[in-house]
């Protein structure tokens, strides 16, 4: 598992996610599809109701990370 805030470029190592009922059935059917899915680089955006607020679902493969941008590749493969 990788955290990382895009915005600022920064890692984090642990985070809280509130959720009301829809986000987690919104969250639980994109994670199914993920769990499913034998492509890296699938992935989905999990929105807020007035889309202010958005989380990323990847599926990341070691070695199979040449769709990400370099950021991600470097978060993905660590130092």
């Amino acid at each position: 598992m990788r955290i990382v805030n895009h915005d600022k470029t920064e890692q984090y190592d642990k985070i809280t996610l509130f959720l009301n009922k829809t986000e987690i059935e919104e969250m639980i059917g994109y994670l199914t599809q993920l769990r499913n899915s034998t492509a890296a680089g699938d992935h989905f955006h999990c929105s807020d109701s007035d889309y202010q607020r958005e989380v990323t679902l990847a599926h990341f493969k070691p070695g199979e990370t040449q769709m990400f941008d370099r950021f991600s590749r470097g978060v993905i493969e660590g130092p």
